[in-house]
């Protein structure tokens, strides 16, 4: 069954579509490839996400000619890095976005803000103290949401590298 934002997606013309397309596996090596270090938690949270992608977002988020290609690269993007190919990618996503209806392209962004998270805090700190997210992760979590207009609640806003809004003490 197609899902409404698939259904959307696949009408916008074919640079837009294979954008957002695409961009789940592109954005999940950017975070999971942030700091060089892709490990067991990880391999497992960005396992987590590829299936919540498909689930939440529609089959084709993963079996599209765009999402295959982005996926075939996914292991060698996380462990490589590159910051230009995110600049890349988030310069097609956003524009791809805008042509969404407002409550799809809201669900796409709350999936990646979760996404984003989720992979960037699943390994890191020491025993279960300090903080799982590197600063290289932090990094890529906040140029996500810079490009993509993620939505932030203030409690989230220091695991994005956000600093807190105007008048917050902290």
């Amino acid at each position: 069954m197609t899902t409404p934002l698939e259904a959307a997606t696949a009408a916008l013309p074919d640079h837009h579509r294979d954008a957002l397309f695409g961009a789940i596996p592109t954005l999940i090596a950017a975070v999971a490839g942030a700091d060089r270090e892709f490990d067991d938690a990880e391999m497992l949270a960005v396992v987590d996400e590829l299936l919540a992608s498909e689930r939440t977002l529609g089959a084709a988020f993963r079996h599209s000619p765009a999402a295959e290609a982005a996926f075939d690269a996914l292991s060698r993007r996380a462990r490589e890095g590159d910051r230009l190919e995110l600049a890349s990618a988030l310069a097609r996503i956003r524009p791809a976005l805008a042509e969404l209806p407002d409550e799809l392209a809201d669900l796409f962004r709350r999936f990646v803000k979760r996404m984003a998270l989720h992979i960037a805090s699943a390994s890191g700190g020491f025993l279960g103290f300090g903080d799982p997210i590197s600063d290289e992760e932090r990094a890529v979590l906040h140029r996500l949401v810079i490009a993509l207009d993620l939505p932030l609640e203030d409690a989230e806003r220091a695991s994005f590298g956000m600093a807190p809004p105007p008048g917050d003490d902290g």
